[in-house]
């Protein structure tokens, strides 16, 4: 199950980069203010991803521990 689930992160992560490409291309130079703004925001997100990717490493580790 956790392998689904990290899997989906990292297709959500693609997704996410590959938009952001697009966006970057679409609003070069015409509003470099919401290009910023959708960079922190897509920043925040790798942060959450990141930190979910930790946690669910964590969680998987103490698992294997018992068994």
């Amino acid at each position: 199950m956790i392998e689904r689930h990290a899997q989906y992160l990292e297709d959500l992560r693609a997704r996410h980069t590959a938009e952001l490409e697009a966006l970057a291309r679409a609003l070069a130079g015409r509003r470099p203010g919401l290009l910023r703004a959708l960079r922190k925001n897509y920043a925040v997100i790798e942060r959450e991803t990141r930190r979910i990717f930790a946690l669910l490493n964590r969680r998987e580790g103490s698992h294997e521990k018992r068994a």
